[in-house]
């Protein structure tokens, strides 16, 4: 079971980048819960959030003390975190879902300061925390978007 959490329901075995199918499948999920709950869409985001967080972190650690791969690429649900925060603070609407995703994989891949710097903690941290930096950086970008979006066209 945590090979399948940590995989992110085994999406992170696509090749290639695993990562990017990943965080496609994270959307998937974010898409598929707007659909079901369109009022409790912010709710459910948070229990997901949470879930990817405290559930993923722990397969993450069974799986790479099983496996002894430092940073295992199959292992995605550090994508799915750092993808679903983005859309706890902005809304999942098609553009934003899109936008979302490939600012969220920019960071991912570029690695910016200081989600270099959070990739060098040891073990499943260093694994989880840097995708949730890049999401971070993901949010800001898509919200300061939205705002002058709004603010020019809305």
């Amino acid at each position: 079971m945590y090979k399948f959490i940590a995989t992110g329901f085994y999406s992170g075995l696509i090749k290639p980048a695993p990562g990017t199918w990943g965080s496609l499948s994270s959307i998937l999920i974010i898409s598929i819960f707007q659909y079901i709950y369109p009022s409790n869409i912010e709710f459910i985001l948070l229990l997901f959030f949470l879930f990817t967080i405290t559930v993923g972190t722990y397969c993450v650690r069974k799986y790479i003390q099983k496996t002894s791969k430092k940073d295992p690429s199959e292992v995605v649900v550090d994508e799915w975190a750092g993808q679903v925060l983005v859309f706890l603070f902005v809304t999942t609407t098609l553009p934003n879902l899109f936008a979302g995703f490939l600012l969220f994989r920019f960071f991912d891949i570029l690695k910016p300061w200081p989600v270099k710097k959070f990739e060098e903690l040891p073990g499943e941290w260093g694994i989880m925390i840097d995708d949730l930096v890049a999401g971070l950086m993901a949010t800001f970008v898509l919200w300061g978007g939205n705002l002058l979006w709004g603010m020019y066209y809305g």
